[in-house]
């Protein structure tokens, strides 16, 4: 996650993240060691999964990233591995003036194959950001997200979006406003 990352989403609080695709990640024992020489960075990790309900790990997991940056233009893929499953997830992203793109694709093999994808855009115009994502986790279900940001200054943000998730089951829409602070 720290090299490869996520599009952009939209909102405040949980909403911010209804667009991300997942990582095999860890949750407990971890180490990660990042090295960085010019344009390129190079991530390696190594943890355990948790099981908050059994109180027992899971699996051991380990990862490797590569990232190259190059003025407005980022590239970056990462391999995850665990007992259970594997993962390969690439990123780029490109800045043209006020508008920033980014997309990002993962190949998951967890017994059954998906191959979910995300784009996202961000327009810039003075104190404002606006947003829009989509995307497709592959499994029936999709997200769709348009929002705005507005800095304030001295570190808070108004933020603010509305999500459209369509799935299975039934759609779903998702909206919220707050102020993010940062310091």
């Amino acid at each position: 996650d720290a090299l490869v990352g996520q599009v952009s989403g939209v909102g405040y609080g949980p909403n911010d993240s209804l667009q991300e695709i997942g990582f095999v990640g860890t949750t407990k024992t971890a180490a990660y060691y990042e090295y960085s020489t010019g344009g390129f960075t190079v991530g390696l990790g190594v943890g355990q999964t948790w099981d908050v309900d059994a109180d027992a790990d899971l699996r051991d997991t380990a990862n490797i990233a590569v990232k190259y940056a190059m003025g407005d233009y980022t590239f970056a893929i990462g391999y995850e591995t665990s007992d259970a499953v594997d993962q390969l997830s690439a990123s780029a992203s490109a800045k043209f003036g006020a508008v920033t793109l980014k997309a990002r694709v993962s190949d998951i093999d967890a017994g059954v194959d998906t191959t979910p994808w995300a784009i996202s855009a961000d327009y810039v115009t003075g104190a404002m950001t606006l947003t829009g994502f989509y995307t497709d986790f592959d499994t029936g279900t999709e997200h769709a997200g348009i929002g705005a940001a507005y800095d304030l200054g001295g570190g808070a943000t108004v933020a603010g979006g509305i999500v459209q998730q369509m799935a299975p089951g039934g759609d779903n829409t998702f909206a919220d406003i707050g102020v993010k602070f940062s310091f």
